[in-house]
């Protein structure tokens, strides 16, 4: 063995010792890091495995516009039905439908003739009663100078009493019927002037300025006379310059509503445009109106005058409204969704509406208001990485807002959805992750 070698073999333990004690420190070091690194990881998994997804949105000072909604049709202010109280053929229809006419045009004219002949019989017998009665006159005039002359004789006892009795039947009698005979001249005449007034109803004149919009019969057609029965409906008037829509509210909706109320008026035919309205006439009763074999649906009629429309409108239009009913400006609101009722102590109470609302959103723009008095109204509001569960009062609600008048200020993160986690999964101090939508 050479000295280089012996060398080599004297150096060769101590250097793999050292490289050993090395490895081994190494180790110490990476395995406690690897095993740190991997709880963090664990923890962070674990925190947001357990956090909720949700949206944000802050509360802002905005205007609110509470609104009922409606649908309904488009109806003249004013519409006339025409039918006439003559029956008879008609001989003279001068107008056309939509028509523009004057009150006091002529509208139809019914043939006269019979009526024509029933206003000569009356006048005969109108002559016949009162010939009647100048005989029934001179009779009884007759009949009390006789008896003046018996009562003279009577009183000088040249008359038995029963010629004196006999004079005074006889002139009671002829009194009693010249009283008939004027009694008769008084039915013929209310008989002359109904002929009359039937014969003058051959010629219906318009009793409006206005439109025919609807015009059901022709020259040559018979129609029915109006009676203790509907008769023949010819044509219909309306003034197509002042027009209504009549709307049903519901009855949950229709305390809301008050004569004068601001209405945004909407026309199918007119898609973007908004025609103003104002609330003219509320109904007293309802109208109940059956859905299905077990769902009654209670509305109440609204009539809404149009305010000087700017596109022309036709009746039969459809339409929705918006009726104002109440306003705040200048309030603190969160999203509608964003507000839910129930107990601060126990959340799983309102599961089923939850659930409904998941379903429906619209169910929770109905209970959102405050209808529902099962518990206080409450929000989630955003702190960290958690909710707090505040109380708050509510006030009125457009379509996507409503007022919070207390238990909240502007710029607060509130929790704006989804549904299920606003009504059933969040609770006070839960954790969780915000979706950027």
């Amino acid at each position: 063995m050479t000295a280089e070698q012996e060398t080599l073999a004297s150096v060769s333990p101590s250097h793999n010792r050292s490289a050993r004690m090395k490895a081994l420190t190494k180790s110490w070091v990476i395995v406690p890091g690897i095993l740190v690194i991997s709880g963090l990881i664990t923890v962070w998994q674990s925190k947001h495995q357990d956090a909720i997804s949700v949206t944000i949105e802050p509360a802002t000072i905005r205007n609110l516009v509470h609104v009922v909604s409606g649908t309904g049709k488009v109806r003249p202010q004013r519409e006339v039905r025409i039918s006439s109280e003559a029956a008879g053929e008609i001989v003279e229809l001068p107008v056309i439908l939509g028509q523009r006419i004057k009150a006091g045009e002529l509208l139809v004219k019914i043939k006269p003739d019979n009526y024509t002949a029933s206003v000569k019989q009356a006048e005969a017998a109108l002559m016949a009663a009162r010939s009647e009665s100048v005989m029934r006159r001179a009779q009884m005039l007759n009949d009390e100078s006789d008896c003046r002359r018996l009562d003279e004789l009577f009183s000088k006892k040249l008359i038995s009493e029963a010629d004196h009795t006999a004079a005074q039947a006889r002139t009671q009698i002829s009194q009693a019927a010249y009283q008939a005979a004027l009694a008769q001249i008084e039915v013929a005449q209310s008989n002359l002037d109904q002929n009359k007034d039937l014969l003058a109803k051959c010629t219906i004149v318009s009793p409006m300025d206005g439109t025919i919009d609807s015009l059901t019969t022709e020259i040559g057609e018979r129609v029915v006379a109006t009676g203790s029965f509907t008769g023949t409906e010819m044509m219909r008037i309306a003034d197509l310059q002042s027009m209504q829509v009549w709307v049903d509210i519901n009855e949950n909706d229709i305390v809301n509503v008050k004569l004068g109320n601001r209405v945004a008026i909407h026309l199918d035919a007119y898609p973007g445009h908004s025609f103003a309205g104002v609330v003219e006439r509320i109904a007293s009763i309802a109208s109940i109106q059956n859905q299905g074999t077990q769902q009654e649906v209670t509305n109440f009629e609204v009539r809404i005058q149009m305010l000087h429309p700017e596109l022309p409108v036709r009746p039969g239009m459809s339409a929705n409204v918006d009726i104002e009913t109440q306003m705040a400006q200048e309030v603190i609101s969160v999203p509608i969704q964003a507000v839910t009722v129930r107990s601060l102590k126990n959340s799983e109470a309102l599961d089923h509406i939850s659930d409904q609302q998941t379903k429906d959103p619209e169910t929770m723009q109905i209970r959102a208001p405050g209808n529902d008095q099962s518990g206080p109204h409450i929000l989630f509001v955003l702190t960290g990485d958690r909710v707090k569960m505040v109380p708050v009062e509510i006030g009125i609600a457009d379509n996507n807002y409503i007022q919070v008048l207390s238990g909240l200020k502007a710029g607060d993160k509130v929790v704006s959805g989804p549904y299920t986690a606003i009504g059933r999964d969040l609770e006070d101090g839960s954790a969780v992750k915000i979706d950027h939508l």
